[in-house]
């Protein structure tokens, strides 16, 4: 008992600090063993989409899907990487405020895709305002494929 209470955001968004820190944990792990155990692999059109997880944590996976594949590339090897897959075959939707430059510069701009909770508190008053604001410099483009592009293409296999 750490002496302080809940934060309340309302809606189902978590209600601690520590919440909002491990939110895509969860996503994280299920994600990786669907990749790593070939799921994937063995079903072609398979495609998924996280939501409701955030996206900020992104960045970080597909750097240690990398790592892993480098590491057991002897005991595991595979025709199709890891990273390949999530990058082809997965799209996340970011909370309203999360860097998506950031996450662009990092990962690419075809991961990510549209969704608010607006109107509830976590979805925020604006938050088409608040998405392009967190793109910074990424050109129409980027805009068009974050709102559009990226789930049509997901969706056409």
């Amino acid at each position: 008992n750490n002496g302080r209470s809940a934060v309340g955001v309302g809606g189902d968004a978590p209600s601690s600090p520590l919440g909002f820190v491990t939110i895509g944990k969860s996503a994280e792990l299920f994600l990786s063993a669907m990749i790593l155990d070939g799921v994937f692999e063995r079903h072609p059109r398979l495609r998924g989409i996280s939501m409701e997880h955030g996206a900020f944590w992104v960045p970080s996976w597909i750097r240690a899907l990398e790592f892993t594949a480098r590491s057991l590339r002897r005991i595991q090897p595979r025709k199709v990487s890891p990273t390949e897959i999530a990058l082809e075959r997965l799209r996340f939707a970011p909370f309203v405020g999360e860097p998506l430059d950031w996450i662009v510069e990092n990962v690419g701009p075809d991961i990510l895709v549209f969704a608010t909770d607006y109107t509830h508190p976590e979805g925020g008053t604006d938050p088409i305002a608040k998405f392009e604001a967190s793109l910074g410099d990424c050109g129409p483009d980027i805009l068009d494929a974050f709102y559009h592009g990226n789930i049509a293409r997901l969706l056409a296999c």
